[in-house]
């Protein structure tokens, strides 16, 4: 999950004209079939990324189990686009971007990974 989360927040934050471009051509998806499709594609892929890893985390037992997997991915892929949104609409240097990724991660962390003393023994 992490590697998911901080290649993602890194791309926004090394190349945020890439992800402005994204932007205007997915608000522009309302008027264009081809759009429309890519949108959805990309979020479909985005989502199956995160639910295998969510999955996978539960099953191994490093992340607290869940009621509805799907939607955990859908509440982590959106705070994940907001985040990514953020950092390429309002740049910010190297050590801000440090201390915000780190913040995020440790935020999503919260909400997934189980505590040293939740974690079952082997």
């Amino acid at each position: 999950m992490k590697a998911y989360l901080t290649g993602t927040l890194y791309w926004a934050y090394k190349h945020p004209e890439q992800l402005k471009f994204l932007l205007q051509a997915f608000a522009g998806a309302s008027n264009d079939k081809t759009l429309q499709y890519l949108q959805m594609k990309t979020t479909e892929n985005g989502l199956k990324s995160l639910y295998a890893i969510i999955a996978s985390g539960i099953a191994e037992g490093e992340f607290v189990k869940v009621n509805d997997i799907t939607m955990k991915a859908k509440l982590v892929h959106a705070a994940l686009t907001g985040a990514s949104i953020k950092l390429a609409l309002y740049p910010v240097n190297k050590k801000e971007y440090q201390e915000f990724s780190r913040a995020f991660l440790e935020e999503i962390s919260n909400q997934l990974i189980k505590k040293p003393n939740e974690k079952e023994s082997k």
